[in-house]
Order: structure tokens, then C-alpha cells, then sequence
């Protein structure tokens, strides 16, 4: 009776626990790839948000009766910006000539006021932590985007800001019809697989797909 007591009390032995130890890190090696993927993807949606956001704001905000315009630069890992036209329309000539140079820390001028944006250079910013980048499908540099009061949509694209404005004003096929064309802006993290576009278009809001 005393012997069985004593085996049935008796703890792990030292071979037992390590068998435990070493299968434990073994699954943990398995399942590590899978959380770095997730966690990539989700910081690469979380930021592929805040540009679907900037789009948004600017189509509830041109309700109120001013135009508005979004403008991106991915010569580096990428930089959107969005203005609220205080004069003139989008394509006013010279209107828009103040956004190309536009000076780091100013919110506004006699014609523009900076809103919003996502800088995924700027080295204070989480977004160069996160190693996150964004760049249009198409492979150009830049794009502007532009919303009116009436609802209209008008859209360029171009080896700069510069040049993209001028194709958003200068296209015959939107000087009566809204932008026809979608806007595809691809977020990533690192070289990871998964990428998040934030698809743009004239008719309907920005929306975010999954791309793999």
C-alpha cells in the first residue's frame, strides 16, 4: 500500500520534462513563420487604412462645397498628402502650383490648407520601423486626385507631382466626365508576399483588396 502511494506522488523525471521543453520549441519554430507573416500583414492593412481614410475624409469633406486634392509621391517609400482647395476649382490654372513644393510644416496658404496625409518617409514616423512602403501599380512616381463640390472625380498620373497634376487637368476625357480609371496604391511590409492595395476610383469610395 505505501509503495503504491509513493510511485503514484512521485514527479516528472528530469528526461520527461526536457522530451516537454523540447517539443514545445519545436512547435514554436513551426508557428513562427506563420505569426511574422500575420503580423506583416497586418501592419501593412493598418497603414493601407490610413491611406483608404485620407480618401474618404476627402470625399465627405467636398460635400461642404470645397474641392479637394490628394496627391502622392513614391519616389521614396512614399508620401500622400491632402489639401483643401480655398480658391478656384481643380483645374484652375496655377491653382494647384503651390503643392510640388510644397514646405515641410506649413498647414496653409492663400489658396491651400493641408488636411491630412501618411508620410512613410519621414524618420520619425513608426512607418520607417515598420519597414512599410507603398507605391502605385503602374509603376509611375506620383498621382493626383482631385474631388469637387459636385461630386466629380479627376485623376492624373506621372513621373512627379508636377506632371501629375498637369495630366489630372489636361485629360480631354475628363474635362465633362468624372475619372474613369482606378487608382491602385500597394502597401507592403518588407518583402513579404502579402500586399494591401487601396483601389481608388471616380464613382465609388476607396476600398482596400488583398493581393498575394
Amino acid at each position: 500500500m505505501r509503495a503504491r502511494r509513493a510511485s503514484s506522488a512521485r514527479g516528472f523525471t528530469l528526461i520527461e520534462l526536457m522530451v516537454v521543453v523540447i517539443l514545445i520549441a519545436i512547435l514554436s519554430t513551426l508557428a513562427l513563420p506563420a505569426l511574422s507573416k500575420s503580423r506583416n500583414d497586418q501592419v501593412a492593412f493598418d497603414y493601407a487604412r490610413k491611406v483608404q481614410l485620407v480618401f474618404t475624409r476627402a470625399r465627405i469633406r467636398a460635400n461642404a462645397g470645397a474641392a479637394q486634392v490628394v496627391v502622392g509621391d513614391f519616389g521614396g517609400r512614399g508620401k500622400v498628402s491632402y489639401f483643401e482647395m480655398k480658391t478656384g476649382t481643380c483645374t484652375t490654372a496655377g491653382a494647384l502650383a503651390e503643392i510640388p513644393g510644397w514646405t515641410p510644416g506649413t498647414v496653409s496658404t492663400a489658396t491651400l490648407e493641408l488636411l491630412d496625409g501618411v508620410d512613410f518617409d519621414t524618420t520619425s514616423n513608426i512607418v520607417v520601423a515598420e519597414d512599410i512602403k507603398a507605391q502605385l501599380s503602374t509603376g509611375q512616381r506620383a498621382f493626383a486626385y482631385c474631388v469637387t463640390p459636385s461630386g466629380r472625380v479627376l485623376a492624373g498620373t506621372g513621373s512627379s507631382v508636377a506632371d501629375a497634376i498637369t495630366d489630372m487637368q489636361t485629360l480631354t476625357s475628363q474635362t465633362t466626365f468624372t475619372y474613369k480609371g482606378t487608382l491602385d496604391i500597394r502597401v507592403s511590409r518588407l518583402a513579404d508576399v502579402t500586399v494591401r492595395s487601396v483601389l481608388v476610383t471616380g464613382g465609388s469610395a476607396a476600398r482596400i483588396l488583398t493581393r498575394k
